[in-house]
């Protein structure tokens, strides 16, 4: 997701409603799923916000190459 596109979606506000829901990990937001941290978490992640759309099993196919499993 963009920079622009995850600022229009969730601001300061939305944000600290989210993070008053769930447990929200770090990082919270990337455009790049090659930093080793972000390829971390993507291995614990539950949900996931994106802007991707389409359906769950081009997510999950999507989070499966990231992660080469």
């Amino acid at each position: 997701m963009s920079r622009e596109s995850f600022e229009a979606h969730l601001d300061t506000a939305r944000l600290a409603r989210l993070a008053d829901l769930v447990t929200l990990g770090d990082p919270v937001w990337t455009d790049d799923l090659d930093i080793p941290a972000v390829r971390a978490r993507l291995a614990d992640v539950e949900v996931m916000l994106t802007s991707w759309g389409g359906c769950l099993y081009v997510f999950r196919q999507a989070v499966r190459g990231v992660l080469g499993s």
